[in-house]
């Protein structure tokens, strides 16, 4: 599962009222993540990260909060040097 597609299917989550610690469908995405990524390095997660935000910005669907908030909801799972890489990527793109 892309990023993107899981901050999507928690935006869905949110429009619908539901919340994701509610669902056991947003456990199982959480997991299906985990299982993704767990075995990615650095520079993987770092080019999965800027791929995931080029693919947005140029689909006009950017949102750098969701994109954060997705982020947030990882620190624990992955490690935390490269949370706090992701975390630093947003905010300067935020920036721009």
């Amino acid at each position: 599962m892309k990023l993107s597609e899981f901050v999507s299917s928690k935006e869905e989550m949110k429009k619908s009222g539901e919340t994701m610690k509610n669902e056991s469908v947003g456990e199982k995405e959480l997991e299906k993540m985990y299982d993704e990524l767990k075995d990615k390095n650095e520079n993987e997660l770092m080019s999965m990260l800027r791929k995931n935000i080029r693919e947005q910005k140029e689909k006009g669907e950017f949102d750098a909060d969701a994109l954060l908030e997705s982020i947030k909801s990882l620190r624990g799972v992955i490690p935390e040097e490269n949370y706090n890489n992701m975390i630093r990527i947003i905010d300067e793109l935020q920036k721009d």
